[in-house]
């Protein structure tokens, strides 16, 4: 329906639809994985749905963006093995796949169209083995290897999704068991050693609360006189006498 509204009917014409679908699908196979995995990163499902929905934005943009500068900018001033790298790289967004795909595949059919016609364009190459090319193929401007990389990364991501739900409650177990209990045994003893060696060390030498009590004074002791000022009528009355 949105490729009919925008008149972009080369996805849809001469059974083109199922080449359509089969880019969506895959889509849906490498992404809607992915991203179940990614939220296992949140606590909160507020957070992780607004992180998620930038990622799945920013990276689609951002990709197309690296790989157009990649493609017509800077080829001369970055070696190849670095640019391979970088696109290569770009492949595990299932974003950058699918409009990879959706922008080849228009190209590759606009391209056929036009080579068709009885005056084709003079800067297109309309040759029999350029149009004759199959777009699910690995070359270059091809769509084949962005559908094998969605199809690749939808399994890995559902084993990995697999191995969570059966695998992973046994490792904890197992840690939690074996692991984690094995070094709180471990540090219990040490402590209880070192508390025991403390005591033994404390009675050895006779490390008392009594030897450092402070001594008390004797109560028979004679108390000392308070003190008169001259001021006093006390002081005057002794002085008499």
């Amino acid at each position: 329906g949105a490729f009919k509204f925008c008149q972009l009917d080369i996805y849809i014409t001469d059974y083109h639809f199922l080449d359509t679908m089969l880019i969506f699908v895959l889509y849906g196979w490498s992404a809607i994985p992915l991203m179940y995995l990614l939220s296992f990163l949140f606590t909160r499902s507020t957070s992780a749905y607004i992180k998620l929905v930038l990622f799945n934005y920013l990276s689609g943009i951002f990709s197309l963006l690296i790989d157009a500068t990649l493609q017509f900018e800077v080829q001369h001033k970055m070696s190849k093995t670095t640019r391979a790298f970088i696109l290569n790289s770009l492949l595990f967004f299932p974003n950058y796949n699918l409009a990879k795909c959706i922008s080849d595949y228009f190209t590759f059919y606009q391209i056929k169209k036009w080579c068709s016609g009885n005056k084709p364009p003079i800067y297109l190459n309309c040759s029999k083995e350029n149009t004759a090319k199959n777009f699910y193929s690995l070359e270059e401007k091809m769509i084949g290897k962005y559908m094998i990389i969605m199809s690749i990364t939808g399994f890995i991501c559902l084993l990995f999704i697999f191995f969570l739900d059966t695998t992973l409650w046994k490792l904890r177990t197992f840690f939690n068991q074996y692991i984690y209990f094995g070094i709180y045994k471990t540090l219990k003893k040490v402590m209880h050693c070192f508390s025991l060696a403390v005591f033994e060390f404390i009675v050895i030498f006779g490390f008392h609360q009594s030897d450092y009590d402070v001594p008390r004074h004797d109560a028979n002791l004679a108390k000392p006189e308070p003190y008169l000022p001259e001021s006093s009528s006390l002081y005057y009355s002794d002085l008499e006498l």
